[in-house]
């Protein structure tokens, strides 16, 4: 929580900032935000009573909550749905209906990042999304969704949906991982004029030759493997190691 800007320069609601469950569950942060997104979302599909329980207690189903105030908003988020949103017609295979397309900040699937061994930064994992923010999306099954946080530009299907990220990042990552998006500017995702649905995205899209989408779409992902770390990675733990080595060997301690 110290760590991360995202969590520590916010201002919460009282509602969460009151949670104590932050120090220990990662999960809470999650719901939270997930109920924010319920009012958009099509009814989760219910068999009988238990299971309406259980959903109304938690969006997530993979966490068992119980707090009973999420349960009655989530309750009646879901049954007025404020929006007056109609999903009858998005499937990614009908040729009909609207199309749809999605935001959100967080990343939404694990399979967007790059593996651990990748990554300068080995904590990033662990604050980049949530399952409960996947699973809202496989229920609204949108034809494309933007995301970000990560700042690493990728463009890649997984189970019929499109995901995209193209970010602009920090100045000191213009000449890096975001140079294509600096060099080329705003990306075309969607145009009418080329069909519903997945057809209309344009093929010749700067996003398909980013280096994650090609990586991708010619290795598969070995999440297992944590002993090949990457050159860049290595050359960081190197620099990193040095410094500490050359502040141990300059100091002037001593040990009676």
């Amino acid at each position: 929580q110290n760590r991360w800007g995202d969590f520590f320069m916010c201002s919460w609601p009282s509602e969460i900032d009151h949670l104590t469950d932050l120090q220990t569950d990662s999960r809470v942060l999650a719901n939270a935000f997930a109920q924010l997104n319920e009012p958009f979302l099509p009814p989760i599909p219910l068999i009988n009573e238990e299971e309406t329980t259980s959903a109304l207690r938690n969006p997530n189903t993979n966490n068992n909550t119980d707090d009973s105030s999420v349960s009655a908003n989530f309750k009646s988020e879901r049954e007025n749905n404020i929006h007056g949103i109609h999903h009858n017609n998005i499937n990614n295979n009908n040729e009909g209906g609207d199309t749809v397309i999605s935001f959100s900040h967080f990343v939404p699937r694990i399979e967007l990042s790059p593996e651990k061994r990748f990554l300068i930064e080995p904590g990033l994992a662990a604050v980049i999304g949530s399952h409960v923010l996947e699973q809202q999306i496989r229920r609204l099954s949108p034809h494309i969704h933007l995301f970000g946080h990560t700042h690493i530009p990728i463009d890649l299907q997984l189970d019929g949906i499109r995901y995209i990220q193209w970010p602009l990042g920090y100045h000191r990552e213009s000449t890096r991982q975001c140079s294509i998006v600096h060099n080329s500017g705003p990306l075309l995702v969607y145009d009418s004029s080329l069909g519903h649905g997945l057809k209309g995205l344009p093929s010749n899209r700067l996003s398909l030759r980013s280096h994650w989408t090609q990586y991708y779409l010619h290795h598969k992902r070995e999440a297992n493997n944590t002993n090949e770390l990457a050159p860049w990675v290595l050359q960081r733990l190197a620099k990193y190691a040095g410094l500490v080595q050359s502040k141990l060997s300059s100091s002037s301690l001593s040990i009676d």
